[in-house]
């Protein structure tokens, strides 16, 4: 998919560093310094001491020296010129069922799916946010696949 164009968003400076080495030579992908939240605002990393893939995060009232921006899909989605998603990949390390739980909205821009729920209420908020929004399910490996029918897709 040569006109794909992909958005990474990650709030470890470490992992930020080797996803910039990894995709040095791809002009296709973004790299935003940040997590994913249903609201805007700023975030902290709870455990820090933990490896960077584990990272969990919470809200914070202000923005400090240790937050980062917390973007909403619907603002990530809105950085895209026809403001649609045709693939959401989602591993947010016990976030999903914050996002999935709350404003919804932005399912209506989104083809497809694959996230990975830490929790068997994850599974069943994504579940119950993504069917209300006309998804098909389909479960692949670790990940949780929703699915927007063919006909109903906006992009």
């Amino acid at each position: 998919y040569p006109g794909a164009r992909l958005l990474a968003v990650e709030p470890s400076d470490e992992n930020v560093g080797f996803l910039r080495k990894n995709t040095a030579t791809c002009a296709n992908v973004s790299i935003l310094v940040g997590g994913v939240w249903p609201e805007s605002g700023f975030l902290r990393i709870t455990n820090p001491d933990d490896e960077p893939w584990a990272y969990r995060c919470e809200l914070v009232k202000e923005q400090t020296p240790k937050s980062f921006r917390a973007y909403t899909i619907g603002e990530l989605i809105a950085m895209f010129d026809n403001n649609y998603c045709d693939l959401l990949k989602m591993d947010v390390e016990g976030a999903e069922h914050e996002i999935f739980a709350r404003n919804c909205d932005w399912l209506e821009q989104v083809g497809m799916i694959a996230v990975e729920a830490h929790t068997p209420a994850a599974v069943d908020c994504i579940l119950a946010a993504c069917t209300r929004h006309g998804f098909q399910h389909r479960v692949i490996g670790d990940k949780q696949v929703f699915i927007r029918p063919e006909k109903d897709r906006a992009g």
